[in-house]
């Protein structure tokens, strides 16, 4: 009772909190079937028990599946995060592209002791969260001229920025433009390949790297 109770209180939580498409809950039920398939392993009725065997045998099976038709899932921010770890200047990083943060996690991870910000584009162009919020994306630019206030503003040295694409959102879109519209402003450093597959067949992007040009304004960023 106690773990079919455990399983009733996970699947309650995924009712009444709009957070469906993510699989990462599932954690929270994870205990409850490992308590109920263990307590039909060890019933005394031979009948339950061998249930409890194939059932477990399954589950092991379509396991080893989804293994071995593993997706990718992110590649590419590696060499993106080294270069950023490698850029001695002083001066915050502005992330206008999917996933930052993966990009963000393997930065640290190389410059442990950087002082730098990771300033998003979908917390600062404007605000963007993830569609089972239920929110109306709220935008905070209209121009690139507003694009460039906010990185100087934000004492930003260093950009990464994805390619545009037909579903791009307002912020990278805006941000990529703003680089293509003002390019005394920039200095291309580099470009990148990202592989995003976290459902077969997964797609390609770009995530291009560049340098702000000009003095940091002086203080703590805004």
């Amino acid at each position: 009772k106690f773990w079919l109770a455990w399983l009733a209180s996970a699947f309650a939580f995924k009712l009444l909190v709009p957070t469906t498409p993510e699989p990462r809950h599932f954690l929270f039920a994870l205990p409850a079937f490992v308590g109920v398939g263990g307590r039909w392993l060890t019933v005394e009725k031979r009948g339950w028990s061998d249930l409890g065997m194939l059932l477990c045998s399954g589950a092991i099976m379509l396991n080893l599946r989804g293994i071995y038709d593993l997706p990718d899932g992110l590649r590419g921010y590696e060499p993106v995060a080294r270069l950023l770890a490698d850029s001695g200047e002083p001066g915050n990083v502005f992330l206008a592209c999917p996933h930052d943060q993966d990009l963000i996690f393997r930065y640290r991870s190389l410059a442990p002791g950087s002082t730098r910000l990771m300033i998003r584009s979908d917390r600062t162009l404007s605000t963007r969260v993830a569609d089972y919020a239920r929110r109306e994306q709220r935008r905070h630019v209209t121009t690139t001229e507003d694009v460039l206030e906010t990185l100087r503003k934000g004492r930003v040295r260093y950009l990464v920025v994805v390619e545009e694409t037909d579903s791009t959102p307002f912020d990278w879109g805006i941000t990529r433009r703003t680089v293509r519209e003002h390019p005394a402003q920039f200095e291309f450093l580099s470009e990148f390949p990202l592989r995003v597959e976290f459902d077969k067949p997964g797609y390609e992007l770009s995530v291009a790297a560049y340098r702000l040009k000009g003095d940091l304004r002086p203080g703590p960023s805004e």
